[in-house]
């Protein structure tokens, strides 16, 4: 009964540490440009040219979690962030067409893609993207 009771402690403050730790090392300065990234909300699907990806830390539970990509369109560059994908893996320079979704009302975790990038998009949104396909 003690022992069990004394895993049951272990456990616990094994699991609350951990998060904690992982919590801090997600929004320390790895995000100090997140702060101006500016939302927007897509109207229709886009395209454009991938320059980066990152699939999601882990697949959603307990967690909300996101993909990140950065896409080059002929107007701007813009930052998108999928829900729950751990399983794309989209190479660079390849041309992806963008679905709209829509921002969340509670936090995502997504991986830090790069701090270049971090700091010189602004321009993120929600949405779903897949290998754009030209031929009908």
């Amino acid at each position: 009964m003690t022992r069990s009771f004394l895993v049951i402690i272990l456990n616990f403050y094994l699991f609350t540490s951990t998060g904690q730790h992982n919590e801090t090392r997600l929004s320390s300065n790895d995000h100090k440009c997140k702060d101006n990234w500016q939302y927007i909300t897509l109207k229709d699907t886009i395209k454009g040219q991938v320059l980066f990806h990152a699939k999601g830390p882990t697949p959603c539970g307990v967690l909300a979690t996101a993909s990140v990509t950065i896409i080059k369109r002929t107007s701007d560059t813009i930052r998108v962030l999928e829900l729950c994908d751990t399983r794309k893996d989209f190479e660079k320079l390849k041309f992806v067409k963008v679905a709209p979704g829509k921002k969340p009302p509670f936090s995502v975790v997504f991986p830090i893609d790069n701090k270049h990038f971090d700091c010189l998009v602004s321009k993120t949104c929600y949405g779903t993207v897949d290998i754009y396909n030209n031929k009908k």
